[in-house]
């Protein structure tokens, strides 16, 4: 499959859908009074497809919510969510709704 699409294309899309969830994210923290906080570097070379947020006033519970809802994500004490929009398996419409789904806990 990497053959096929190429690495170049992959990076492409890595970059894109992750600048496009750290969007959603700040969104999303605007309307929540900050209690989603982006730990990862914004700089597209220093993170790759992985962002580690910081979920203020927040816990487990929405880890388990989100794992319920089929969405796997990596849990880190004591309140790190780390998500991967890995660019093979995801889409902008799963990141999309992944925002929707994070609003309705918060």
């Amino acid at each position: 499959m990497f053959d096929e699409v190429g690495m170049e294309a992959l990076i492409y899309k890595r970059n894109k859908i992750t600048a496009y969830l750290e969007f959603i994210l700040q969104e999303i923290s605007k309307e929540v009074n900050g209690c989603v906080e982006i730990m990862t570097s914004s700089y597209q070379e220093e993170r790759g497809c992985q962002l580690s947020v910081w979920l203020h006033g927040e816990g487990d519970s929405l880890f388990d919510y989100l794992m319920k809802n089929g969405v796997i994500t990596d849990w880190r004490e004591p309140n790190v969510i780390r998500l991967a929009p890995v660019p093979v398996y995801y889409s902008f419409d799963y990141m999309y709704n992944f925002g929707q789904l994070i609003k309705k806990v918060l």
